[in-house]
Formats: C-alpha cells, structure tokens, sequence
C-alpha cells in the first residue's frame, strides 16, 4: 500500500508527463497542424511510450482542448486584470488595444478552428467541445458583466446572448484576418460593436 510520499511523488510524476506532452503537441500541431500530427509522432517527441499517454489523455483532440483550456484561463485572468486596472473613460480604448494585440497570435486562431473542425466531424469528441465552449461563453458572459458594470451602462442584449455572439464574431474576424493577410481589424470592429450596444 502506497503511503503519502509515495502517492505524491507518483502525481508529480505524472503532472510533469503530462506538461511535457502538452509542450511537444504545441510545437507539433504548431508546425503540422492537429490532422497532421499523430499521436506517434507526439509520444515520439516527448520521449514516452503510448501508455503514458493514453494515461493523461483520452485522444490528440483532449490534449489539444486541454493546450487551448489553459490558454483560455489566462486570457480570461489577463482580461479580468485589464478591467481593473482601466479607467471607465479608459476601459473601451484598452479593450481595443488588447484585442488587437492578443488576436494576432496566429496559432491560436488556428488551433481554435482545427478542433472545432474536428468536434464537427467527431461526434465522440463535440461533447466534450461543446463543454468546452459552454466554460468560455461563460467566462466572457462574466467579462461582459464586468466591463457594463465598470461603464456603469446596461447592454440592449442580454449577456448570455451577447456573449455568444461576441465569442462567435471574434472567432470568425481573427480567422479571416489572418487569411486575408493578419490586418489588425478584429479589435476595433469589436469594440465599435461593444460602443454601439452600450449606447
């Protein structure tokens, strides 16, 4: 029977086998793309065996929702600290700004559609996307919250509703941007849809 330590010691272990498949599936999918990257090519990289990741992971697509889980977490908590720090006179520029610095991360973008894709031709896999997203409209319904509240302002739609299609028109701007040659538009056109819903 396993004692503390031991048991410990066996979760850190298995917490940094998992953060080192995680790393070597970014710069996988980064260079060829979820499709393109096998699960081979991705245990290859890392040094581990299949078993160690069928142990952490369930498919390429849960490593890939977990990459993008994480990286949803923090834009959110940056976005929370923008808030905050922002002046209400201030708060729309700053959301522009940022919008438009953090949307041109050209991975990013593509990682989002790659496993939306996915999800749409996997029904085993669009459940566990569509929790996925259901976590994000969340987190942005209570961004939204946030920012009407600092403005002191009520928005014309319901935030549950805006924040969907605030998350679904900045999904498909950043991806068109960057197709038509990663113009910095999806910022402002963001936030001039923010101003006039706050009229």
């Amino acid at each position: 029977m396993e004692n503390k330590s031991q048991k410990t010691t066996r979760a850190v272990s298995q917490a940094q086998t998992r953060e080192k498949l995680i790393a070597a599936a970014q710069e996988l999918f980064t260079q060829n793309g979820l499709n393109g990257t096998s699960i081979d090519k991705i245990v290859a990289k890392a040094g581990f065996s299949k078993g160690a990741f069928y142990s952490n992971f369930a498919s390429k697509e849960d490593l890939m929702l977990s990459l993008l889980r994480k990286h949803k977490d923090d834009t959110f908590e940056s976005f929370a600290d923008l808030i905050e720090k922002s002046a209400p006179e201030d708060l729309l520029d700053q959301i522009e700004k940022w919008l438009i610095d953090g949307n041109q991360d050209k991975d990013w973008i593509i990682f989002n559609y790659e496993l939306a894709i996915n999800a749409a031709r996997n029904p085993e896999f669009s459940a566990d996307y569509a929790e996925f997203m259901a976590a994000q409209y969340k987190a942005l319904e209570e961004t939204l919250s946030a920012i009407f509240a600092k403005l002191n302002l009520k928005p014309k739609i319901p935030i549950c509703e805006l924040a969907v299609i605030i998350k679904q028109l900045s999904h498909s701007a950043a991806l068109q941007s960057l197709a038509e040659g990663g113009g910095k538009l999806e910022g402002r056109g963001l936030v001039a849809f923010l101003r006039k819903i706050a009229e």
